[in-house]
């Protein structure tokens, strides 16, 4: 299978209970949220893949890079990354899982309203 149809058949398979490995976890969402910020070389999209695990084997990108955009210690959060790409919140192709980046839509829409609310109430 191409690296496209092995992300598309993962993405059809998302459940909501992915959700709770970044919903207590600012750090995982720091990460989720920078992962579109990467950079990141990919095989030849033609190039047969017999798993998700092969195709993240192909790829290659600079975790420092990713940990930087986020905000945090190079250092101190690999194994919250190698949980986001292991649990298929975040994919070889720069995109995360949808469920988790509309919970994440969610929450930042919330902190956006009580911002707004907080800036109405003092006038």
């Amino acid at each position: 299978m191409t690296i496209e149809k092995i992300i598309e058949k993962s993405k059809a398979n998302e459940t909501p209970d992915t959700i709770l490995l970044v919903a207590d976890n600012s750090i995982a969402q720091k990460l989720v949220v920078a992962w579109k910020t990467v950079e990141i070389t990919r095989p030849d999209p033609k190039q047969d893949f017999a798993s998700m695990k092969e195709v993240w084997a192909a790829m290659s990108f600079d975790p420092k890079q990713w940990y930087i955009h986020a905000g945090l210690s190079p250092h101190e959060n690999q194994r919250i990354a190698q949980s986001l790409i292991a649990n298929g919140i975040v994919y070889p192709d720069g995109t995360v899982n949808d469920l988790v980046h509309k919970f994440l839509n969610t929450q930042v829409a919330q902190l956006v309203t009580k911002a707004k609310s907080g800036r109405n109430s003092r006038k």
